[in-house]
């Protein structure tokens, strides 16, 4: 099984115009994506998109949804900001034995990353990295037990 992570796109400067949740990407978070998108030479093979509902996560998403044609995708208002144990939980009840991808925001992306591989990771933003998994049972994951399988990170 592989788990992949993506971290959204450089979002747009804080403003007392707009919620967090609601920041569009900058400029340089679109190029980000533009260059996360061509790094890939085929579709990611996943069976499923988990993506938080923010902005710019779903604008992360639109960036590379053609690597993921075919995907069941779920947009989760609850993943925004979320902890990496409320990820794990998600995880860990997934009945789809499929490819996962999720999209997300720091620091509970990189904190799963960083258990599941048992090494530190701070992913920056666009950065892609996916995990192997020696098991065919989402709740057999845990500690230590994925390694990496595939990681980018776009220089802008």
């Amino acid at each position: 099984m592989r788990l992949h992570i993506i971290r959204h796109g450089k979002a747009e400067d804080l403003s007392l115009e707009k919620k967090d949740f609601d920041r569009d990407l900058s400029t340089e978070g679109v190029e980000q994506i533009k260059l996360l998108n061509n790094y890939f030479s085929s579709t990611l093979g996943v069976s499923s998109v988990w993506c938080s509902s923010a902005n710019r996560t779903k604008q992360t998403y639109s960036g590379i949804k053609s690597l993921v044609e075919g995907a069941e995708i779920h947009f989760h208002e609850d993943f925004y900001l979320c902890k990496r144990d409320f990820l794990l939980s998600k995880i860990w009840s997934n009945p789809n034995k499929g490819d996962l991808l999720i999209i997300g925001h720091n620091f509970g992306i990189s904190q799963l990353a960083a258990y599941l591989l048992d090494e530190p990771i701070e992913l920056a933003t666009s950065e892609y990295i996916s995990i192997d998994f020696d098991t065919e049972n989402w709740e057999e994951i845990s500690n230590g037990t994925g390694t990496i399988h595939d990681r980018f990170r776009p220089l802008n």
